[in-house]
């Protein structure tokens, strides 16, 4: 029997809380979704590795095929198709626990059906490329690489889909950046790692051809990589980071990422609200000092017309006297 503490801990960790999810239709329809929309990646990717076109035209293919796949189940699941994406979703707490396990599952099942796919189409190639990338580089700079070009796809797409209410043409525009996110990923590290950012893609054919090899970088770096966005897009929105609050973000069922970033807002507004008072205040005293300089300005004017005026008279007195 489970410990009631440990109990406790997984509560706060919210691993049963989404348990609810799995008896709706709409939960079973984001899965198939998140499967369609990876087998789309995955096939449009791996089959253009075949077309000679080089390391140029496999990125454009991942990348056309990461947007096609993202704008189609998008509106479904959200568009995740890839594992680091939604364990970083999970670590910004935008998906459960539960949803993030069984999307990268069906992830993981759509990868298989188009690596299937793909072998049945071109066996020969298929078998003799097995379908992934190999790094001919140390394993440690291949695992740095993925974790790096796996945080900047990660963040990419948090910066572009976290945010609610967005419109068709918004919905659009971000499946777009996120294919050119990762189109400049795989220049960037497809010649150090291959530049796979998504443990499904690395995992499916790898599965089909029975080449396990290495293939542990193209899960951990990626994953490593989505975490670390998920924590900084949300951690980005405090000024007040610590290892209270962070421990509180992950592991308190209560807290409330909108209602922290409220009252960072509400900060920052009294902040400037303290500032613009003490720069009226300043304007103010400025302005009472001008009047008070003008004011004693025209009493020096006036003293000096009383004494003119004055001498004067004294002057007409002394001629009338002479007279």
């Amino acid at each position: 029997m489970m410990s009631e503490s440990k109990c406790n801990f997984l509560v706060k960790l919210r691993i049963w809380s989404s348990l609810q999810d799995i008896t709706t239709r709409n939960f079973w329809t984001a899965l198939f979704a998140e499967c369609c929309g990876t087998f789309i990646l995955v096939f449009i990717g791996l089959g253009a590795c075949y077309s000679n076109g080089g390391l140029v035209g496999a990125a454009l293919a991942f990348g056309l095929g990461g947007s096609i796949g993202i704008y189609v189940s998008g509106p479904i699941s959200g568009g995740n198709i890839n594992p680091a994406v939604s364990i970083g979703l999970l670590i910004a707490r935008q998906i459960s626990f539960i949803r993030c396990m069984l999307y990268m599952l069906f992830q993981v099942i759509g990868a298989l059906l188009a690596a299937k796919c793909i072998s049945i189409m071109t066996y020969e190639t298929f078998n003799k490329t097995h379908g992934i990338s190999h790094p001919s580089v140390p394993w440690d700079k291949a695992l740095f690489c993925e974790i790096v070009i796996s945080f900047i796809l990660v963040f990419t797409v948090m910066r572009m889909c976290v945010e609610k209410s967005r419109s068709e043409v918004e919905r659009g525009l971000a499946a777009l950046l996120i294919g050119i996110s990762i189109v400049v990923g795989i220049l960037c590290g497809g010649n150090i790692s291959g530049g796979s950012m998504n443990p499904a893609r690395t995992l499916g054919p790898a599965i089909v051809n029975n080449k396990l090899n290495n293939v542990w970088i193209y899960i951990a770096g990626p994953l490593i990589g989505g975490i670390l966005a998920g924590l900084v897009q949300q951690l980005l929105f405090t000024s007040e980071l610590s290892k209270d609050y962070l421990f509180d973000y992950l592991t308190n069922p209560k807290f409330n990422m909108e209602e922290e970033y409220k009252k960072y807002e509400e900060r920052k507004r009294y902040e400037e609200f303290k500032k613009m008072e003490e720069r009226k205040k300043y304007e103010e005293f400025k302005k009472y000092q001008e009047c008070k300089n003008y004011a004693e300005s025209l009493e020096a004017k006036a003293d000096s017309v009383k004494t003119s005026r004055s001498e004067e008279k004294v002057k007409l007195t002394d001629m009338a006297e002479l007279c």
